[in-house]
């Protein structure tokens, strides 16, 4: 997995979460990398990769092209693929959805392909998103509080209700 060296923090974040989900999933040990290369010399074009965000290789360029602030794109080209997005949000769209689509978890496989061209869009999840700002919820509140809130809280992240275990962890 390759990140840019010097990039947009979302970029770093995004490789560590594809690196711990794959690493979580299938038990294998991804390096993460930065796409720095000395003076005078040039990167492997032959070397398979995963690029997320924009990178000094080539593909990561072309799946940058025509590419709008809450799109993300995954573009393979012969060694290379390459998480592209607009934005923040659409960068963790772009991880997400780029490991649903190869990760088979029930086969214990992750096929990447030899070519593709997948795009998409950012997409909102709730009415309301609260971006700066912090309220206290008591699990005693009638209207908020309780197991119900919670669970929404991690169905929306995890897709799945919580364990008893991730209940302690609030």
């Amino acid at each position: 997995i390759v990140r840019p060296d010097i990039g947009e923090q979302y970029e770093t974040d995004a490789a560590l979460t594809l690196r711990r989900l794959l690493q979580d999933t299938f038990s294998v040990e991804i390096p993460l990398e930065n796409d720095y290369v000395k003076r005078g010399e040039t990167y492997d074009p032959e070397r398979k990769e995963i690029l997320v965000g924009l990178t000094n290789r080539e593909e990561s360029k072309t799946g940058y092209e025509n590419l709008g602030k809450d799109d993300y794109r995954f573009y393979a080209s012969e060694n290379k693929i390459a998480l592209c997005a607009g934005s923040e949000r659409a960068m963790l769209q772009a991880v997400e959805a780029f490991f649903a689509q190869f990760a088979d978890t029930a086969a214990g496989t992750f096929i990447l392909p030899v070519a593709c061209d997948v795009k998409g869009a950012f997409e909102y999840r709730s009415k309301a998103e609260y971006v700066g700002e912090t309220f206290e919820v008591k699990l005693s509140d009638k209207n908020l509080g309780g197991g119900q809130f919670i669970t929404k809280l991690y169905t929306e992240g995890l897709g799945r209700a919580p364990e008893g275990s991730e209940y302690a962890a609030l």
